[in-house]
């Protein structure tokens, strides 16, 4: 966003993801069931519950397959982002430190690197109140500087929200400050947190939503969570 303009987040409610859910299924459902002739009532039943289920794994399949592309393209567009300001925030670092550096990483989902960061990506999620699906990963990208000493490491990304495929995504932002001499240390050292989230601090998505049209929402999020963790960082340089 260039505007400057502030979009209003609203926090992820479980409400959403079960609507999301119960719509799709009730649709689908208005659709004759073919009977025979001789069926009596338990048959009648029996019938319901078997569609209930090819529909349940039909929609499944669709939602898996469907956020697949979404997130994937969502996961790109960020990943477009944080790398121009790798570049930009690298030559910024080294007009006072020339042996600072800044440097990005990326997995997406069903890639085994999509499970690394599970921690900060649990972080993340409890932040803004929902739960985490991580059964394949998630879709991520880091950026991480180094200046004097200091090691600051940022990490947005794509999570499927609830248990099981709901169809619903979510876009959150994670941020740490790391002891590089924990690297070599036997005593390790626990990275301290370096930004302040709230429930609102996510962008929601569901399966069916064009990335293109969410992105300005989803640009100024990661925008602004990496400028305050970069805040962070510069006010830890002294």
């Amino acid at each position: 966003m260039t505007d400057g303009s502030r979009i209003h987040r609203q926090p992820i409610a479980t409400s959403e993801v079960a609507q999301l859910e119960i719509s799709a299924t009730q649709s689908t459902l208005t659709q004759p069931v073919t009977q025979p002739k001789a069926q009596d009532a338990v048959g009648v039943v029996r019938a319901y519950a078997k569609r209930l289920h090819e529909i349940d794994e039909a929609t499944t399949k669709e939602k898996a397959e469907t956020v697949q592309r979404v997130a994937g393209e969502v996961a790109a567009r960020i990943l477009a982002y944080i790398e121009v300001q790798r570049r930009l925030l690298q030559e910024a670092l080294r007009e006072f430190d020339p042996g600072s550096c800044a440097t990005t990483n990326h997995a997406e989902s069903p890639d085994v690197r999509a499970r690394w960061w599970r921690r900060q990506l649990i972080e993340a999620a409890r932040s803004v109140d929902f739960y985490t699906n991580l059964a394949s990963g998630a879709w991520w990208v880091t950026l991480q500087m180094e200046a004097f000493g200091e090691r600051l490491r940022f990490l947005s990304a794509v999570q499927k929200v609830g248990h099981g495929e709901t169809g619903v995504l979510a876009v959150t932002a994670y941020a740490e400050m790391v002891h590089p001499e924990s690297d070599e240390s036997t005593t390790a050292v626990e990275p301290e947190p370096a930004l302040e989230l709230t429930p609102t601090d996510s962008v929601t998505l569901a399966y069916n939503d064009q990335p293109s049209e969410r992105w300005d929402e989803i640009e100024e999020f990661v925008q602004e969570k990496l400028r305050e963790a970069v805040q962070h960082f510069v006010d830890r340089l002294g």
